[in-house]
């Protein structure tokens, strides 16, 4: 196959890349179920009402999305990703091809171009092309709302507290406040 990108020199990597890919593509019958050494398997914990809605919304289709950030050339992890999102969806249904175009300053039309190129020569296809932005105000209306329950609340703690406090299975101090004051904070 021609490379639809180029190789910047790393030519042995991409073959090694697309080499894999095809070995994936051959064996490409998905399994759904997990077999242990031990000779378990693993098992649904859902309640047969939770199956009998989820059958009722989506007709015992399986629908999963492949979520690639738009800042990059794919690599190998997103072969494996590829082949477990859209061969799942292969047994009726559909996979998603869903830009999480979340991070403007890196991202770049070379790449969407770039991602669309490998995951038609891989021989998948989308069931819809949609990109994060797409659903910004859909989300911020959504966390408005959760903080609107008592679901969610600003909170002011960096990366490093926010370990510790869940190391010490300690709520955030931020936890209680109001939701007002929350909904304020969150809108500035």
């Amino acid at each position: 196959y021609p490379l639809p990108f180029p190789c910047n020199g790393n030519f042995f990597l991409y073959f090694l890349f697309f080499s894999i890919v095809s070995l994936i593509n051959l064996y490409s019958q998905v399994h759904t179920e997990v077999f242990y050494s031990d000779g378990s398997v693993l098992e649904c914990n859902n309640k047969r009402e939770v199956l009998d809605k989820h059958l009722k919304v989506t007709g015992g289709k399986v629908y999963t999305r492949f979520p690639p950030e738009p800042n990059g050339y794919l690599h190998i992890g997103h072969a494996k990703a590829m082949f477990v999102d859209f061969g799942l969806a292969k047994r009726g249904g559909g996979c998603y091809l869903r830009y999480d175009d979340t991070n403007p300053e890196a991202e770049k039309k070379e790449y969407i171009n770039h991602i669309e190129e490998i995951v038609n020569w891989m021989g998948w296809e989308p069931f819809k092309i949609t990109y994060t932005s797409d659903y910004f105000q859909e989300l911020y209306d959504l966390a408005v709302e959760l903080i609107r329950r008592g679901h969610a609340y600003v909170d002011h703690q960096n990366a490093k507290d926010i370990e510790e406090y869940r190391k010490m299975k300690t709520n955030s101090p931020w936890r209680d406040r109001l939701i007002e004051e929350s909904l304020r904070l969150f809108d500035e």
